[in-house]
C-alpha cells in the first residue's frame, strides 16, 4: 500500500485502490510484528540448519536475531530460542557440533541409501559404513590413524556381527573373497605406486581405503557431524 506497482500494461488508479484497500492500514503495526516474529523464527532455523548446536552457538544466535527480533513479541521468543540452544548446546564437547534437526540425519540415510543402489532394497550391506566417512574431513593424518587403527579383518568381524547377512542373501552365505580379484589389489598400507595403474586396482584400493576408513569413523570420537 505505500509503494503499490501496477500490474504491467496497466495504469495504476491510487483512488481506487485506496478505496478498496484501504482498511488494510490499520493492521500495518500488528503486520509488522508477525513479520518480525517469522524473520525471528526462520533466522533461527537456518541458523540451526546449517550450524547445529556447540558451543557458540547461543552467541552466534542472538547476534543473527539482533537485527530482526524488532517487535516485543518478538524479542520475548528470540530470547527463549536463544536460552533452549544454549541448553542444548551444553552437551557438545569442544569443537564438536551436534545436529540440531532432523534433516541433516535424513540427507544422510539418503546418501547411504544411494551408495547401496539396489542393493538397500534386500538389507543393509557393508556399504552403510560410507555413512561414517560422509561427515569427516580425511586429511592425511586422519587416514594414517585410520589405517592404523582398523585393519581388513575388523571390517570383516564387524559386518558379520552388526549386519549378519541381508534379506536378499542366501541363508547359508556369508562373507566372501574374490581371490582372483584380491590378487591385484595394491597394498595400501606400503603404499604401491602402480594404483592407477588399471580401473580393477584403483576400484580394489578404493573399496578397501573407505571400508578401514568407514570402521575407524565408529569408534572415533573425532568423527563429529560439521
Amino acid at each position: 500500500m505505500d509503494v503499490p506497482q501496477p500490474y504491467p500494461g496497466q495504469e495504476l488508479n491510487l483512488g481506487k485502490l485506496n478505496l478498496t484497500l484501504g482498511w488494510l492500514r490499520q493492521y500495518d503495526e500488528s503486520l509488522d510484528a508477525w513479520q518480525s516474529l517469522l524473520q525471528t523464527a526462520n533466522v533461527t532455523l537456518e541458523s540451526l540448519r546449517v550450524r547445529g548446536y556447540h558451543r557458540e552457538a547461543a552467541a552466534e544466535l542472538r547476534d543473527a536475531l539482533h537485527p530482526v527480533a524488532t517487535s516485543e513479541r518478538a524479542q520475548r521468543v528470540a530470547d527463549d530460542l536463544v536460552k533452549f540452544v544454549q541448553e542444548q548446546s551444553e552437551q557438545a564437547r569442544p569443537g564438536e557440533r551436534l545436529p540440531a534437526s532432523t534433516e541433516v540425519l535424513e540427507s544422510l540415510i539418503g546418501k547411504g541409501k544411494r551408495l547401496e543402489g539396489q542393493q538397500s532394497q534386500g538389507g543393509f550391506t557393508k556399504s552403510v559404513l560410507a555413512m561414517a566417512a560422509a561427515v569427516t574431513r580425511p586429511t592425511q593424518e586422519f587416514i594414517a590413524r585410520a589405517f592404523a587403527a582398523v585393519k581388513t579383518t575388523d571390517v570383516v568381524r564387524w559386518v558379520r556381527d552388526k549386519l549378519g547377512v541381508s534379506f536378499g542373501a542366501p541363508a547359508s552365505s556369508g562373507p566372501t573373497v574374490d581371490k582372483e580379484r584380491n590378487k591385484t589389489c595394491p597394498n595400501i598400507v606400503t603404499g604401491d605406486s602402480t594404483i592407477l595403474s588399471s580401473p580393477a586396482r584403483l576400484d580394489c584400493f578404493w573399496r578397501s581405503w573407505v571400508a578401514r576408513l568407514d570402521c575407524f569413523c565408529l569408534v572415533s570420537p573425532s568423527c563429529a557431524v560439521g
